[in-house]
């Protein structure tokens, strides 16, 4: 037989306040008198039954109260020891937003939706479950954006659906900004798995970075932030979505598309990320590639946690009806057979 933590804790300050003052009413209770010139004749006399058990209540309103504290301190009784399996780790997806995102990319059977709307798309289903994908309700997963800098749009949570709202919210760059850092983004994810696994450590950590582009801005080469990650032991899943036309789409100021012929990136430095990392490096041409690399990195990053799991049974049940009966059965005592007329 056990007891709840916080309900013993509870029950033995109650009792170490309560108890001593039932008590002490107990013995010091001050009885009503009346002067009798034959008192000596009446304490010789035959005493009742009543006049034996006048501390009955008294005793019943004790018993009542252990009772009653015992049923507050929530005895339990621990009947099996479950060991369950779950698969946690800790996961930073970290998207490309420089404009050539909003490329169109076919998805399915001739639909389009641009490159960033399509991430946007499997990576919910990556962390929500659809598109053939579990989704990973046991894991720590955040979000992580870049451009011409890194930035932390969700940290490392459990919420599934709030962090699927962070993903709704990922817009393109504008203008000023439309740049890609893969380095300082690489950066900015890695230190971010660091500082939220730093008082829950994890078996795993990894990023899924995805891009459709080269690293032109920031402090740190790709190579050096995977260099990084790696000192962490944080792997980097690399997904290169190839561009299927030597051109980069821009908005000019006064709101027009604008084409602006450009090299064809090769994703040579995404595949030293991942050859850095100790991750893996995957190409998608279109949406439903997309998903099965999404699929494939879901399925070898999975690492088993067993867990011991007892189930108690509550058993408050009995202290707290002998309690409530006990102090029925003295308040009834007091107002018949015990009932005194100061």
């Amino acid at each position: 037989m056990q007891f709840e933590p916080m309900s013993l804790r509870a029950a033995v300050i109650l009792a170490a306040i309560v108890l001593p003052l039932v008590a002490w009413r107990m013995f010091n209770r001050r009885r009503a008198a009346v002067t009798l010139s034959t008192a000596p004749l009446l304490a010789s006399g035959p005493r009742g039954l009543r006049s034996r058990l006048y501390r009955l209540p008294d005793a019943l309103r004790f018993l009542a109260l252990i009772s009653l504290l015992v049923a507050l301190a929530r005895p339990r009784q621990g009947e099996e020891s479950v060991h369950v399996s779950s698969e946690g780790v800790a996961i930073m997806m970290l998207v490309d937003r420089s404009t050539s995102m909003g490329r169109p990319m076919q998805i399915v059977q001739g639909d389009t939706l641009s490159r960033l709307d399509t991430v946007k798309r499997v990576f919910k289903a990556f962390v929500l479950g659809g598109d053939g994908l579990p989704g990973r309700p046991n894991d720590l997963v955040g979000l992580s954006t870049f451009a011409m800098f890194g930035e932390q749009n969700c940290p490392l949570t459990l919420d599934r659906d709030g962090l699927a709202l962070f993903i709704d919210g990922i817009t393109l760059a504008t203008q000023v900004e439309n740049l890609t850092a893969i380095g300082d983004g690489l950066r900015h994810a890695a230190l971010s798995l660091v500082a939220a696994t730093a008082r829950t450590p994890t078996k795993s950590k990894f990023v899924i970075l995805l891009s459709d582009g080269e690293q032109n801005a920031g402090e740190l080469t790709p190579a050096e932030g995977a260099r990084l990650a790696a000192s962490y032991g944080i792997k980097v899943h690399c997904i290169f979505v190839s561009s299927p036309m030597g051109a980069q789409q821009y908005v000019d100021f006064f709101g027009r598309v604008v084409l602006v012929p450009t090299e064809v990136p090769t994703g040579d430095e995404l595949k030293e990320v991942a050859s850095l990392t100790g991750g893996t490096f995957s190409e998608a041409t279109d949406g439903e590639s997309l998903v099965e690399i999404t699929r494939r990195i879901d399925q070898e990053e999975k690492t088993e946690i067993r867990q011991k799991v007892v189930r108690y049974r509550e058993r408050f049940g009995l202290p707290l009806v002998i309690g409530i009966t006990l102090l029925g059965v003295e308040l009834l005592l007091r107002a018949t057979v015990f009932l005194r007329i100061p």
